[in-house]
């Protein structure tokens, strides 16, 4: 398209001027003009130099979105293709995989990021601090949620809180642009403001463990995500635990 577009805007030209004007190397430029003239969009004048002009816009319009129609199918074709293979490769095994984030904001890019792409369902078990993370960060909390329901995810959530806290999480919760549904989020008061369990884990063998700072509970030190089915399997035993023991909202 850039050939095309350089000749329409130049008129009668040679094979110099299209590459002045598109920086296409030279090297490449007879091969993509010959195709322009085979799929009727331009001819070319057989002198010395050649030169080159486009046929008239209007009648090269149908062939132009034909050629660009057949090539958007073929890339589709393609990439098909290119998911069944990656499909096939994808290790069926139970093998661990695992990757640590070391800051905040790193949590934020490599691991809370994967909810975006949940397949099939999806437990997290986070306190008021990091709920306050998602709100703030890019609404990461609200982009989450319109994922999952575009994609109808089956999600539950747990959120921790503090005695101090527990008005503001339900001010969280009230304030939403859609009402909560009581069967997806519950509450749970926390023991210890260092030591309770923050998790997510979705796909049924896919983990996020994240970290508090011991020496400022307010922030996240690190995360780690794995693969890990045993670990998984023994995380949603613990998530059914806390669920019964957590309060229904209201």
């Amino acid at each position: 398209m850039k050939a095309y577009n350089a000749i329409l805007y130049l008129g009668i030209c040679e094979a110099k001027d299209i590459c002045y004007k598109t920086h296409i190397p030279t090297s490449k430029i007879y091969n993509i003009l010959e195709k322009l003239e085979k799929t009727g969009l331009i001819e070319i004048q057989q002198s010395r130099p050649k030169k080159y002009r486009v046929l008239n816009p209007t009648l090269t319009y149908d062939k132009l979105y034909a050629l660009k129609s057949n090539e958007f199918k073929e890339f589709k074709e393609n990439l098909l293709q290119f998911k069944s293979y990656l499909e096939k490769k994808t290790p069926k095994d139970n093998s661990v995989f695992w990757n640590v984030a070391l800051d905040e904001r790193d949590i934020f890019k490599k691991h809370v990021s994967r909810f975006y792409f949940v397949e099939k369902l999806a437990y997290m078990r986070i306190n008021a601090t990091i709920l306050k993370l998602l709100t703030d960060t890019r609404n990461t909390a609200r982009t989450i949620y319109d994922t999952f329901k575009t994609k109808g995810i089956t999600y539950k959530l747990i959120i921790g809180y503090q005695t101090a806290e527990k008005n503001n999480v339900l001010e969280w919760i009230n304030s939403r642009p859609e009402k909560p549904n009581p069967q997806n989020i519950r509450m749970l008061e926390e023991k210890s403001e260092v030591n309770d369990q923050i998790f997510g884990i979705f796909d049924r063998d896919k983990i996020i463990l994240f970290y508090k700072d011991p020496v400022n509970p307010q922030k996240f030190l690190t995360s780690l995500f794995m693969t890990n089915k045993p670990l998984y399997n023994d995380l949603y035993t613990l998530f059914t635990k806390l669920w019964d023991e957590a309060e229904a909202i209201n």
